[in-house]
């Protein structure tokens, strides 16, 4: 029997505690490129501006469960690919649109506020609840309860007791 109404339930691990750096940054190319090549596959349907919201959420996700650096290199990498498939004149670093230079900055920027940001918020989450305390079982506090009963009556006793006389 706990003493609150609920118990606090173990939260599982994120990736990033259980993955190394060089883990985390194969998995995060891995998860851009593939969501790029899926993206690929699909731009005659999707078009390039629906493209950059599939690759800022992709970059959003990985910004919930790894380290800053893995995230911050999949939002540099996704915009780069973005630009260089996607963004006319594909295939090229080159964006002639003063439209699409404005989305591309925009895009980069708010992919690197938004990982930032994600990650800051999921650490202070790991940290608020490694400092939530445990509940303490009933028996546990009964039984301290007792202890001090006990030292207490011990200790008046010590104190209501004649002196010794050697």
């Amino acid at each position: 029997m706990y003493l609150c109404c609920c118990k606090l339930n173990s939260v599982k691990p994120f990736i990033s505690n259980t993955t190394t750096k060089a883990k985390q940054y194969f998995i995060v190319l891995g998860l851009v490129l593939l969501m790029s090549a899926i993206c690929f596959a699909l731009s005659d349907f999707i078009g390039y501006r629906v493209t950059a919201f599939v690759l800022l959420v992709t970059v959003s996700i990985i910004a919930m469960l790894f380290d800053i650096f893995p995230v911050l290199l999949a939002a540099l990498l996704s915009a780069l690919i973005w630009d260089f498939f996607f963004i006319p004149p594909r295939f090229t670093f080159l964006i002639e649109s003063t439209e699409d230079m404005i989305m591309f900055l925009m895009y980069f920027l708010i992919a690197s506020v938004n990982a930032v940001l994600t990650y800051k918020s999921v650490r202070l989450q790991k940290l608020q609840l490694r400092k939530k305390r445990k509940p303490v079982p009933l028996c546990s506090i009964i039984l301290y309860l007792i202890h001090c009963r006990t030292s207490y009556v011990h200790l008046s006793q010590q104190l209501l007791a004649p002196p010794i006389q050697y």
